[in-house]
């Protein structure tokens, strides 16, 4: 430990060269008090240890005055030497450590000086220079300047305004220690563990302080932690307790050897009626809190993506709901259904609501097919009367129709044209028309009319020549 301290970094005007006062060679006792800077046979040694254990000694000249060793005598066999910080010949006050003067001279035994600390001159002024604070001793420390359990100080365990008591007492009534049966179930599921005695292609021999209980490690699982076929994991399909051997299934990869380590883990137990798995309470997913599920017992699920994609997600919700595409019944609201069909087998319910297109080949729809509604019925009958303008068709059943014709040389236009190309427009109804032609041929107005035969039946002259069928 350092004797003194001074300020690295800092010219230090007197630095001690002797712990005790130098002493006269022949007698041992009187004290030398006039040796000066030039004295004969002086010989004086700077000795330096950094803080990282480097060690260095440099020989120093003394100066009388105005130089960079000015050699002072402080009195009663006590002496200083200046050291600078920087620029000096020899030795300078730049590094952090500890140094001490050693020294002899013609007639003076060998001297020591104290050991000198060097360190930054804020700490001296913290550790040494500072006034003493009642908070914290040393003012300038890591210690809060307040008092205990005052704000920003130290907490202490009583009722103060930290109340460490009272946040203790919170902490241990939060823990929630396992139960014992706990334990034991997580104990349970290392069965054995240790590093095999040997190995082969369908076996592993266990370790000498295995269990000597055959068929104990039956249906367990062994699983090869470091050594020769690592990494490897088996069903143990049978275990000799007198052997140690465990044979397992499938053969090994690579055959276990006796530098193996191994772990047997235990399946867990089969489900009975009453519940022997564990039971796994999850309170947080990644440090969240797990929302309490609308129906006890089944926890609710939101997917935020599928595959990767959260439009697939949004998707699923919207077909799972019924706000789009309604998997699980009732209506289904879609602009089209585009594409090949191949079958819908079964009965279908009811489809309600508009349904914009089904374009493709639909393969076929067999089963009920449940209700058809009023909708329906009027979409139908407006379907049939467009296909019946479109060709034409109306003009048998409409009362008028407005600026359309009928095709040229159809059926219809061939009963009422003769022209070789039968044509509608060549018909004027008022001329052409069956109860025009008519009245035309019986019409006395009309003359050139002269019908001699009906049917190949010979008319008789006993009726007017406007009336054959007259009175005789």
């Amino acid at each position: 430990m350092a004797d003194l301290w001074m300020d690295v970094d800092t010219a230090i005007a007197e630095a001690p060269i002797n712990l005790l006062p130098l002493l006269d060679d022949t007698d041992f006792k009187t004290k030398e008090e006039s040796v000066v800077y030039n004295a004969a046979g002086l010989d004086l040694v700077w000795n330096f240890v950094t803080c990282a254990g480097a060690m260095t000694q440099t020989a120093v000249t003394p100066t009388d005055t105005g130089g960079n060793y000015d050699w002072v005598n402080q009195g009663n066999g006590h002496y200083s030497i200046e050291i600078p910080a920087s620029g000096g010949a020899s030795i300078n006050n730049d590094t952090e450590g500890f140094g001490w003067f050693t020294g002899v001279a013609t007639g003076v035994l060998p001297w020591r000086g104290p050991v000198i600390g060097f360190r930054a001159a804020g700490l001296n002024d913290l550790l040494i220079d500072s006034a003493y604070s009642a908070t914290r001793g040393l003012t300038g420390t890591a210690l809060p300047a307040v008092a205990a359990d005052g704000a920003g100080g130290l907490p202490i365990s009583d009722a103060g305004g930290l109340a460490l008591d009272t946040m203790c007492a919170a902490a241990l009534t939060a823990y929630d220690p396992p139960t014992k049966a706990e334990m034991d179930i997580a104990v349970g599921y290392i069965g054995e563990s240790g590093t095999a005695q040997a190995g082969a292609a369908g076996s592993i021999t266990l370790r000498a302080g295995a269990s000597a209980t055959d068929d104990l490690f039956n249906s367990m699982a062994v699983v090869t932690l470091s050594g020769t076929g690592t990494g490897q994991a088996r069903v143990i399909t049978d275990y000799n307790g007198t052997t140690k051997v465990a044979a397992v299934s499938p053969d090994w990869t690579t055959n276990p050897s006796s530098d193996t380590t191994y772990v047997v883990i235990p399946t867990p137990p089969a489900p009975t009626a009453t519940g022997s798995l564990p039971r796994v309470d999850v309170r947080e997913w990644l440090g969240s809190t797990v929302a309490t599920p609308a129906v006890a017992g089944r926890p609710s699920v939101d997917a935020i993506a599928v595959s990767g994609d959260t439009a697939a997600a949004d998707n699923l919700e919207a077909a799972c709901d019924g706000t789009t595409y309604n998997i699980g019944g009732g209506a289904v609201v879609a602009a089209s259904v585009t594409g090949a069909v191949g079958s819908v087998t079964g009965a279908v319910g009811s489809v309600t609501g508009a349904v914009g297109s089904v374009t493709g080949a639909v393969g076929s729809v067999t089963g009920s097919a449940g209700t058809w509604n009023a909708a329906w019925d009027a979409e139908v009958q407006s379907e049939v009367d467009d296909a019946l303008v479109a060709r034409g068709l109306d003009h048998l059943v409409a009362a008028a129709v407005t600026g359309t014709d009928i095709v040229d040389d159809s059926i219809i236009a061939k009963l009422v044209s003769k022209s070789a190309i039968a044509d509608w427009d060549s018909f004027t109804n008022t001329t052409d028309s069956l109860e025009a032609a008519a009245d035309a041929a019986f019409d006395p107005g009309v003359e050139g009319v002269d019908v001699t035969q009906i049917n190949n039946v010979t008319l008789t002259g006993s009726g007017t020549v406007l009336d054959p069928w007259g009175p005789a």
